[in-house]
C-alpha cells in the first residue's frame, strides 16, 4: 500500500511520543482525520498498532480508517477525537454539572477498557493522554482508549515493562507474570491525576522507594509476591514522605468535593482498582457496579 501524502490535506501537527508524530489532517471529503506516522525504523510499533485494529473490533477504542507507506515511513488514519483526557478537565470543571460529568467520563472509560478485555487485549499504556475525547453536548463527553502501540494479546503476552513508571502496577515494578489488570491499575492513576493533577504514585529514584510508597497506600505485599525481593532495611524508612499514606490521600481527595462528590467512595474506587494482588484488583465488570457511579448523580449504563 505504497501511497503519499495526496489523498490528504496536512492542517498542523497534533503531538508526538516516542515512536511517532500525529498530524490533523482532512481527507478528500473534507472530513478530518488523525495521521499517526512511524518512520521506517519504528516499523516494529507501527505492526503492533496495525496488528490490533486489524484483530480487534472495538466500538470503545479509537479506530483506523486507512493504512499507507511512503518513502520513509508507515501511516495510520485514525478518526479525529479533539480532546485528550488532560484538556478536558478545565471544561468540565466549568460545567453546569461537574461531579455527574466526571462520573460518566470516568465509567465509560471502564467501559471502554472492559471491551478491550473481554475481546483479549491489554493496553498497556492507559494513562491521561491515551484517552480521547469529544464532545456530543453541553455536559456530554464521548470516549475513546488511543495509542495501542504497546498493546498485547492476552494470550501473547510479553516478558517486558510496559507502563510509563507513575502508572507501573506492583507485578511490573517486580518482574512477576502480569495480565489485564495492570490497566485496571492504571485507570486508578489516571483518574487521580485526573481530579488532582498529581501523580498517585510519585516517580522515585528506586524499585524500593516505589514498592515503600505503594505498601503505605495500598496495604502490605502479600508473601508470594515479594518472597524472591530482598530490600535493603537499613534504608527501609530513609525516603517515606509525609504524603505516602491512604490518610494524606483522603485529605487530598476531600479538597475535591466539587468534583467527584463523596470523596470517602471515591477513595474506596481507587483502593479497590489499587490493591496489590492483582488476583484480588478489581476486573472492570466489577469496578462498574462500585457504589460511587451510583450514589447521587447515577450515570448512564
Amino acid at each position: 500500500m505504497l501511497k503519499n501524502m495526496d489523498n490528504y490535506h496536512i492542517i498542523k501537527k497534533l503531538g508526538q511520543g516516542a515512536f511517532s508524530k500525529v498530524y490533523l489532517a482532512q481527507n478528500k471529503k473534507n472530513e478530518f482525520v488523525a495521521i499517526k506516522v512511524y518512520p521506517n525504523q519504528k516499523y516494529y510499533e507501527f505492526k503492533i498498532e496495525k496488528t490490533f485494529f486489524d484483530h480487534s473490533n472495538m466500538t470503545k477504542s479509537i479506530r483506523m480508517l486507512d493504512w499507507f507507506q511512503t518513502q520513509h515511513s508507515w501511516c495510520i488514519v485514525l478518526e479525529y477525537f479533539p480532546y485528550t483526557l488532560k484538556k478536558v478537565r478545565n471544561l468540565m470543571r466549568h460545567s453546569n454539572h461537574p461531579i455527574k460529568c466526571i462520573k460518566q467520563l470516568f465509567y465509560d472509560i471502564i467501559v471502554s477498557v472492559q471491551e478491550l478485555h473481554n475481546q483479549g487485549w491489554i493496553h498497556t499504556d492507559i494513562k491521561i493522554d491515551n484517552i480521547l475525547i469529544q464532545r456530543k453536548d453541553k455536559d456530554g463527553y464521548e470516549v475513546k482508549l488511543s495509542d495501542f502501540n504497546s498493546s498485547v494479546n492476552k494470550n501473547n503476552i510479553r516478558d517486558n515493562y510496559i507502563s510509563p513508571v507513575c502508572y507501573r502496577s506492583p507485578e511490573i515494578l517486580l518482574g512477576l507474570r502480569w495480565n489485564e489488570k495492570v490497566d485496571i491499575f492504571s485507570c486508578a492513576c489516571t483518574f487521580y491525576r485526573f481530579i488532582t493533577n498529581q501523580h498517585l504514585f510519585s516517580k522515585r529514584s528506586t524499585l524500593q522507594e516505589k514498592l515503600l510508597q505503594m505498601k503505605a497506600i495500598c496495604g502490605p505485599f502479600p508473601h508470594h509476591m515479594i518472597k524472591y525481593y530482598h530490600p535493603n532495611h537499613n534504608k527501609h524508612n530513609q525516603h517515606n514522605q509525609p504524603n505516602d499514606s491512604v490518610e494524606n490521600i483522603e485529605k487530598t481527595l476531600a479538597r475535591y468535593h466539587d468534583l467527584i462528590g463523596d470523596h470517602k467512595l471515591f477513595l474506596d474506587l481507587i483502593l479497590k482498582m489499587t490493591i496489590i494482588d492483582p488476583s484480588k484488583r478489581w476486573s472492570a465488570s466489577e469496578i462498574l457496579n462500585h457504589p460511587w457511579f451510583h450514589v447521587g448523580y447515577a450515570v448512564k449504563k
